[in-house]
């Protein structure tokens, strides 16, 4: 008898233990629930506000930017090097470079839920954190970065942080042929320095080196188109031909200085992309 009694005790003080743990598991469970819930919520409400044609615009700036690290990749696989100017480089318009800020836009503030989510999913496991991995990319300078240097416009910020270029309505490479070609010491004096993190471009590239390569690049072809159309030679043919002579060489170089462009654009396209998980 003594014995049962004992046995009934300590049944009677487990139980008492455990209603309280019980109750913590279910509190806990249905925070995680609630949890849920809202990160779907925040899913749907983005895929809500995301209408027909964007979608459309942001697979056609997928398929150029996957084209694009293809073809980098099969030129030069181990130096990253910009791919030849001479190769076709398909340009992302104005809309699909926008349409990419603002996914992009989205993405980043569906991180930063994820981020808050996680942090209460620790908070109730009761668990402290040891250590947590240090972002390498600021996702939240980003959006700000790419108004910067006017991402979603024609031309982008490059040498300067309000460019003089002007596009011609007659000629669209007419500020090429009467400017001189400025140069990635420029660049790089108009943006400061690189490990500051104040640098827009700092986030979009992997280094200094590789932004430069690509900004290189854009100045050697502007340099030859300007060379070239300003030469005196070519100057006196083209008033003797009534402008017919040289339009094919002409032509060439108007297509580097464009491809140029178009590959630093897509470059950038392409690590926004990697960030939002669009590449394998």
């Amino acid at each position: 008898m003594e014995g049962e009694k004992i046995d009934k005790l300590e049944i009677t003080q487990n139980a008492q233990q455990n209603v309280p743990k019980l109750f913590a598991e279910l509190k806990k469970e249905a925070k995680v629930v609630e949890i849920d819930i809202q990160s779907k919520s925040k899913i749907s409400s983005f895929q809500k506000e995301l209408n027909r044609s964007s979608h459309q615009n942001f697979q056609k700036a997928l398929g150029k930017v996957k084209n694009f690290k293809r073809e980098s990749s099969s030129a030069a696989p181990c130096s990253r090097q910009p791919r030849s100017a001479a190769t076709q480089v398909p340009k992302l318009s104005s809309q699909e470079k926008k349409t990419i800020s603002d996914f992009f836009q989205k993405f980043e503030n569906l991180s930063q839920d994820k981020t808050k989510f996680s942090d209460e999913l620790e908070n109730l496991s009761g668990e402290v954190k040891i250590s947590k991995l240090t972002e390498t990319i600021c996702l939240s300078c980003i959006p700000k970065n790419l108004r910067e240097i006017g991402w979603s416009e024609q031309e982008l910020n490059i040498f300067e942080k309000t460019p003089s270029f002007r596009r011609n309505p007659i000629s669209t490479h007419m500020y090429y042929q009467q400017t001189q070609a400025l140069n990635s010491s420029k660049a790089k004096s108009t943006w400061g320095a690189w490990e500051s993190k104040n640098h827009p471009y700092h986030e979009l590239f992997s280094t200094e080196e590789e932004w430069l390569k690509y900004v290189t690049q854009i100045s050697e072809a502007w340099k030859k188109y300007y060379s070239y159309m300003n030469s005196p030679s070519r100057i006196a043919t083209t008033v003797f031909t009534f402008g017919m002579a040289g339009t094919t060489e002409k032509s060439g170089l108007e297509k580097k200085i464009d491809e140029s462009k178009a590959s630093l654009e897509l470059a950038i396209g392409t690590k926004l992309m990697q960030l939002m998980n669009q590449l394998s």
